[in-house]
């Protein structure tokens, strides 16, 4: 009987332990609407944070965020030079509805001359979605 009890104990809170572990790590993605994603942002930028001038040409994009708030971008971009470039996160910001910039966390993505590539960029985790996304 004791075992039985031992038995039923342990499945009980494995079976719980599961369940919790599958609520907290939920990442799953969905796309989000940008609502300025064709037009200006006047935020302002006291910070005066940009990204570095570069060769790339932001072709599309799309957001995309977990109930979590991790942020994440689904982005074209293009190399316009015609020699192989090393893209970064220093070349890409992203502007959040608190009006907010902020650089995607750590990337590198190497293109040869006049590549196009779609990359999904991780932004972290932020309450404010994602309005806008500029390169330079």
């Amino acid at each position: 009987m004791k075992a039985i009890a031992c038995c039923l104990l342990g499945l009980l809170v494995n079976t719980f332990s599961s369940a919790a572990i599958a609520v907290d790590t939920d990442l799953t993605l969905r796309f989000e609407n940008i609502p300025y994603k064709t037009s200006e942002v006047y935020c302002e930028n006291e910070q005066k944070i940009k990204p570095t001038t570069n060769d790339f040409e932001l072709i599309d994009y799309t957001a995309m965020s977990s109930d979590q708030g991790n942020r994440y971008v689904l982005a074209t971009i293009r190399n316009k030079s015609s020699g192989q470039r090393l893209f970064n996160q220093n070349h890409i910001i992203a502007i959040l509805g608190d009006c907010s910039r902020i650089k995607p966390l750590s990337v590198e993505q190497k293109f040869e001359g006049k590549q196009t590539i779609t990359t999904q960029l991780n932004f972290g985790i932020s309450r404010y979605p994602i309005l806008k996304v500029i390169v330079e």
